[in-house]
């Protein structure tokens, strides 16, 4: 398991400073409390990219939700449309022509 997570931490370009059991110096002691929980640019940038990502599909759902309700409004129209005009006709048409035969 800590090699894997050693792996891990490895290919994101990360490497942690190795523990020794000898006398720590000041300096590489502050150096490992700044360093602690910090990220490597590369992996911090797609995390960014994947937050600013999730934003921009977060505001673009509406709009898109927008043009399908359009869509199926004029597919309502269409067919409402149909009925009340083409249908009668096609009705009249029809008839005159049982009527004539």
């Amino acid at each position: 398991r800590a090699e894997e997570r050693e792996r891990l931490v490895e290919s994101l370009g990360h490497v942690q400073p190795k523990r020794d059991d000898g006398a720590v110096s000041f300096s590489s002691f502050l150096r490992r409390e700044l360093e602690k929980g910090s990220l490597p640019a590369t992996v911090t940038s797609v995390i960014q990219h994947k937050k600013q990502s999730e934003v921009r599909n977060f505001f673009a759902v509406p709009f898109r939700l927008e043009k399908f309700l359009f869509y199926g409004f004029f597919v309502c129209l269409d067919s409402f449309l149909y009925i009340f005009s083409f249908f009668p006709i096609r009705l009249v048409l029809s008839a005159s022509a049982i009527l004539a035969s």
